[in-house]
């Protein structure tokens, strides 16, 4: 069986673009295509199963050379779809993103529907939490994404790395970067983008800092979580 892509459109924002908020709106943003694909295999644990469909939502990372970086898993209808969907999606490759013709990082989500009719659709970032509230097929599976206000606790940083400051070699006293990205179940930072930043260097040391940050891991009705999250890293101008 064939499987069908479509790509709808861009998630979220973009990595490492190095531009302001404004700059960014008015740049010419191009998604990243598919190139290669493995075809996900039907679990062979439900062959004799009466079940005959499944769907995966999985947020994943390009680089700017169009590999996966990163992915991560935030509904499915049956578990056993998971390993499935994560070893094909590990041999996938792309052509990357570009923002003005450059390449560069971008975030996508995309949504694996597994059965007779195979296919995989990209969702917007204003549609990727609705399509989980909105979606039968999903609901009455395991969905992992959670907002904030639902949360049993408020997420706290449980461990932070201060972030290198550039230098004024660069001529750069002082900054501020805004990122954005998901903590998963365990409390890891996973899927960084850069929202707004003030140079591109800040924004780099600010990503690095960020590997290093642990927080309390989300619950939400006692359950683990993936919250969509955002921090800021003020620079202070070096003495």
């Amino acid at each position: 069986m064939k499987t069908i892509v479509r790509l709808h459109c861009l998630f979220a924002w973009l990595g490492l673009v190095g531009l302001p908020p404004l700059a960014l709106s008015a740049a010419e943003i191009t998604p990243p295509v598919i190139i290669q694909t493995d075809e996900v295999r039907f679990p062979p644990s439900l062959a004799n199963s009466t079940i005959t469909a499944g769907r995966v939502l999985v947020l994943i990372g390009v680089t700017a050379d169009g590999a996966l970086s990163d992915l991560l898993v935030v509904a499915y209808d049956h578990e056993a779809f998971v390993p499935e969907v994560e070893a094909a999606l590990r041999q996938w490759r792309f052509e990357p993103g570009k923002i003005d013709g450059q390449p560069a990082p971008m975030r996508v989500s995309l949504q694996f529907e597994i059965g007779a009719r195979r296919r995989v659709v990209a969702l917007d970032a204003n549609t990727t939490f609705a399509a989980l509230t909105r979606e039968p097929g999903l609901n009455q599976g395991v969905t992992l994404l959670a907002k904030a206000t639902g949360l049993d606790h408020a997420i706290t940083a449980e461990r932070t790395v201060t972030p290198t400051h550039p230098g004024k070699a660069l001529g750069l006293p002082a900054g501020k970067v805004t990122l954005d990205f998901y903590v998963d179940q365990d409390g890891h930072a996973r899927l960084p983008v850069v929202r707004a930043t003030t140079h591109p260097a800040f924004a780099t040391a600010a990503i690095r800092a960020l590997e290093g940050w642990k927080f309390s891991p989300p619950r939400s009705k006692g359950r683990p979580a993936i919250v969509h999250f955002q921090q800021d890293f003020v620079f202070a101008s070096e003495e």
